[in-house]
């Protein structure tokens, strides 16, 4: 069973920004391929190529896969030029050895036992098999579930990844992003303040590095995870 599929995390987070949800044909853990996410989700998907301009040089083959109303091909086509393009060379890196080799933090992580501003609190799970991402903590703290959506713990789970080459690290990011972007949908469209939407954790990410939820998910699309 494919684990982790850049394709789909990468089709997800644009499903994502496209702002449009339908319900899903599958159970969530099973969208694991660009063939699942347009099956899944077709209309989003049309939504994103509208915002693109398939006339760009370069974009060829997905306007031709397009035109003829082959989605699949058209996203695979897609994600194609984004892997194989020169831009933002400082985040594409070349994939660790692969071992067992464990650290305690990460650890923790895969628990899904997240410590934000020292307080250390297990994200529960739903009926429908999410992470409840509106979940504020053992002291029902707002602070602790907007802290949380910045997705900083993801960040220390893919440097272990590099460090060791332990492939359970790369298979924990990509549920958790397809967790939160499949449960997440769809993006408000205005100004909001609940735990998973509130405007300075997506939007404020540029001014403080990499830490923030948007950014975290930028630095994990340019990587090529491999499938396990």
């Amino acid at each position: 069973m494919i684990l982790v599929n850049l394709r789909a995390l990468s089709i997800g987070i644009l499903l994502l920004l496209s702002g449009v949800c339908l319900l899903a044909q599958k159970p969530w853990q099973e969208i694991v391929s660009v063939e699942d996410v347009c099956i899944s989700y077709p209309d989003a998907i049309q939504s994103m190529f509208r915002a693109i301009n398939l006339d760009l040089k370069g974009l060829e083959e997905v306007k031709s896969a397009h035109d003829q109303g082959n989605l699949v091909k058209a996203c695979e086509s897609l994600l194609v030029y984004y892997r194989n393009g020169n831009n933002a060379l400082f985040l594409r890196k070349e994939l660790p050895t692969q071992s067992d080799q464990t650290e305690a933090e990460a650890d923790t992580t895969l628990e899904n036992v997240f410590i934000v501003q020292n307080v250390k609190a297990k994200v529960p799970y739903g009926d429908d098999g999410h992470r409840d991402w509106y979940y504020k903590g053992p002291n029902n703290d707002r602070e602790w579930a907007w802290l949380s959506n910045r997705h900083s713990q993801i960040l220390h789970v893919l440097e272990i990844y590099f460090e060791t080459g332990n492939p359970k690290y790369a298979q924990y990011i990509d549920g958790f992003l397809r967790d939160f972007i499949i449960k997440s949908m769809p993006y408000p469209a205005m100004k909001s303040s609940t735990s998973v939407w509130r405007g300075l954790e997506v939007a404020a990410g540029p001014k403080s590095g990499l830490g923030f939820s948007m950014n975290c998910w930028i630095v994990i699309s340019y990587l090529r995870l491999p499938d396990f």
